[in-house]
């Protein structure tokens, strides 16, 4: 099966893909009932089925029902999509994004993460990041 591209997908289909990595895995109903704008069960069985044949999502039959799970760890995805914004928006500089995340008026760290983001940069100068 072919490794899925992320950036393949559409914002209804990234919308949709979020709610199963939120849940774990679901149902058509499942998805429909998460979803805020009164979609109707065949809009998201469209957008399920359009997912599945990108190979982000597989099926598996319980019962009568059709649960769709992830194909790809929710880490991955999100560390894929992340190296492309990354590389889009910040010319592949991860401080510039860094900083851009910390330039936010609403970007507030707490001690704790502040902490640990001194940490993760120690270790990564260690490591010779």
């Amino acid at each position: 099966m072919p490794k899925p591209e992320l950036l393949d997908v559409s914002r209804r289909e990234r919308e949709v893909l979020e709610l199963v990595y939120r849940l774990g895995s679901a149902t058509a109903a499942e998805i429909q009932t998460a979803l805020k704008d009164n979609s109707n069960y065949s809009a998201v069985r469209g957008v399920l089925s359009s997912l599945e044949k990108k190979n982000h999502l597989r099926i598996e039959r319980d019962g009568v029902r059709y649960v769709y799970h992830p194909t790809v760890a929710r880490e991955a995805a999100s560390s894929k999509m992340l190296d492309h914004v990354i590389d889009t928006f910040f010319g592949g500089s991860l401080s510039l994004a860094v900083s851009a995340m910390l330039d936010r008026t609403d970007a507030k760290l707490s001690t704790k993460e502040r902490r640990e983001l001194q940490k993760m940069l120690r270790k990564a100068s260690e490591d010779g990041q």
